[in-house]
């Protein structure tokens, strides 16, 4: 059984399964720079949302020996496990207020995202799209996310610079700029801080830009003076590398690195490291310091 095949015989095993209590919906979801994932949901009695359950790895399990019975089980115990316990408040969008009290913005790659940024408000910044959102918090599910789309920006009368303009007031608040030497980044990741034979910041002159989340870090390079303090310690200009959507790594150009091997580590990163997904950018970036500003 082929894919096609298969998400077909799971959408009608599932509908079967579930019968006159709920509707099961087969769909594609578009993650960022582009990619396609295919997912079902499992809509019962009055819930106005359902978790989105993705296939790939469900198909995976079918080549691997698993039936098709098994599998239909398991995705309606996933759907199970991951309900949310209250209906999410359909007035989310409703009052502009609290949308514009409580807006922020991340970054993603402009080109990448071409279809993506035709529904939505945002704003070009370098080959980067500054795009808003939300965040909604639910004790079933934790900290979500809802994108700012365009007809809900027109419904509420918000234009693009109104978003902008909050949306950079709230986010550095929220979310203020972290930006850490690679080392210590290092120990924080690992939960060790006896780690032996790491290098000192003097050996290892890299630093790791973002927010205290990780999450959709890389925003931080479109906050107003997220690069100043640092610049003026180091007395020079500064190289930010585009590691994902979540961080940024930034060096002084006074270390004696080329621009162009920057750059060709970038690409190479992206190509065989980073997921589809959260890559951000090719491009190194540049901070001057005289200026306070970012530029390609």
């Amino acid at each position: 059984m082929n894919y096609n095949q298969f998400k077909n015989e799971i959408l009608s095993r599932l509908q079967e399964a579930v019968g006159d209590r709920g509707l099961v919906r087969l769909f594609t979801v578009h993650k960022n720079n582009g990619l396609t994932l295919w997912a079902v949901s499992v809509m019962e009695g009055d819930k106005n949302i359902a978790p989105s359950i993705y296939l790939d790895s469900y198909y995976q399990l079918y080549l691997d020996g698993r039936t098709m019975e098994e599998l239909t089980h398991l995705i309606l115990a996933e759907n199970i496990r991951k309900q949310v316990k209250r209906p999410v408040a359909a007035d989310l969008f409703s009052d502009p207020d609290a949308v514009a009290g409580s807006v922020l913005f991340r970054v993603v790659n402009y080109d990448m995202n071409l279809d993506f940024l035709k529904g939505v408000p945002h704003r070009r910044v370098l080959d980067l799209a500054v795009i808003y959102y939300v965040e909604v918090e639910d004790p079933s599910i934790g900290k979500a996310t809802a994108i700012v789309r365009s007809r809900e920006a027109v419904r509420l009368g918000l234009s693009e610079e109104v978003l902008y303009e909050k949306a950079l007031a709230n986010t550095p608040r929220v979310k203020p700029v972290r930006i850490e030497s690679m080392t210590k980044a290092l120990v924080c990741l690992s939960g060790d801080e006896d780690l032996e034979g790491l290098p000192d910041e003097e050996d290892l002159p890299l630093y790791i830009a973002g927010n205290e989340e990780r999450v959709y870090g890389a925003a931080v390079i479109a906050y107003p003076g997220a690069f100043r303090e640092l610049a003026d310690r180091l007395g020079s200009d500064l190289y930010i590398i585009p590691s994902s959507i979540h961080e940024l790594i930034v060096v002084a150009t006074s270390e004696d690195i080329a621009l162009e091997e920057l750059s060709e580590l970038v690409a190479e990163v992206n190509a065989n490291e980073v997921p589809p997904q959260e890559i951000l950018s090719n491009h190194v970036y540049t901070y001057v310091r005289g200026r306070d500003l970012v530029m390609m």
